[in-house]
């Protein structure tokens, strides 16, 4: 695992999965796609004001999938 700077460990262990490092945001669409699929909607909003199930609903507008 890449622990990023000065040691602290990753907090969004859902980049990790898509070897994203150092908390970098992926550019890669499909990648995009993916980690937005996997938002739980039955958490609270972020602090963006965003509801996750609106994120996860509107997937496919936001990264668009390879076809």
């Amino acid at each position: 695992m890449d622990n990023g700077p000065r040691g602290v460990e990753s907090q969004c262990h859902e980049l990790e999965d898509h070897d994203c490092k150092n908390n970098q945001l992926p550019v890669d669409p499909e990648i995009v796609w993916d980690l937005l699929l996997e938002l739980d909607p039955y958490k609270c909003m972020g602090s963006d004001g965003i509801h996750p199930r609106i994120l996860k609903e509107v997937a496919d507008v936001i990264a668009k999938p390879p076809r």
